[in-house]
């Protein structure tokens, strides 16, 4: 597979910065077998990266611009644009065949491994501080840790529910139908922060599954460590998908 060109953002040196939490990721491949490695490995070899690649930057500029420019505009083509880049990568790991071994994987990754490990979370707020610029940034864009905290230990509460690993694993689970449940469809991202505090964490969602698709190509791309990236991507697309699920 040629190298891609870089992305604007490598999340490379967070990776290095977080070096105990990253081994930690990166070990829970050791729970998969070698038949499910393989199945894996062959999975993500059939991703185009280059398409993931320019579907991840558009999400990461077009969520930047929503999020900063808040105040004063609600950016609804931009937030339509956010959902059609989400749709797109989830028909395309759907068709290339990814879903399969992503269903199969998960369970083994995460046998007692809890979703709000705080080693979990302390690199996704690392990735996400970093994205952004810091965390004085993220405070001028709305953006909290507690946020994210929130949808991690969501996730933890959700894991053996109806929106959690039975779901995944169902034969007719799709990442197409998993991200369509996603809040603030198709242009109300906004309207679920202003005038919903108790729902979910749209904006957190979308930033973990974008953060942490640039982070699985990475891996690909050998630019990070090929299991830190596959693995983050894996384990956290989960998070992503079990608290998208349980809806706003």
């Amino acid at each position: 597979m040629s190298k891609q060109p870089e992305f604007s953002w490598n999340p490379g040196k967070v990776f290095d910065e977080h070096r105990r939490e990253a081994k930690f990721v990166e070990a829970l491949e050791r729970k998969l077998t070698p038949a499910q490695k393989a199945k894996l490995r062959k999975a993500v070899q059939r991703l185009d990266t280059g398409f993931l690649q320019e579907k991840a930057e558009l999400l990461k500029d077009d969520m930047a611009k929503i999020l900063g420019e808040r105040k004063t505009t609600s950016n609804d083509l931009l937030q339509r644009n956010v959902f059609s880049a989400l749709d797109a990568i989830a028909l395309h790991l759907d068709y290339s065949g990814f879903t399969d071994a992503f269903k199969e994987v998960v369970p083994s990754l995460l046998k007692r491994v809890r979703l709000d490990d705080p080693r979990l979370e302390s690199l996704e707020w690392g990735l996400i501080s970093d994205f952004f610029g810091g965390q004085l940034k993220l405070t001028g864009l709305g953006l909290r840790e507690e946020d994210v905290k929130e949808v991690f230990r969501l996730a933890e509460e959700e894991r053996s529910g109806t929106c959690g690993l039975p779901n995944i694993t169902r034969k007719d689970f799709t990442f197409k139908d998993s991200f369509a449940k996603f809040c603030g469809r198709p242009d109300k991202i906004l309207e679920v922060i202003h005038h919903s505090p108790g729902a979910l964490k749209v904006v957190a969602v979308i930033t973990i599954e974008i953060l942490d698709l640039i982070a699985g190509i990475c891996g690909v791309l050998s630019i990070i460590g090929w299991w830190l990236g596959v693995v983050t991507f894996v384990v956290s697309t989960v998070i992503v998908i079990v608290v998208g699920c349980i809806g706003c």
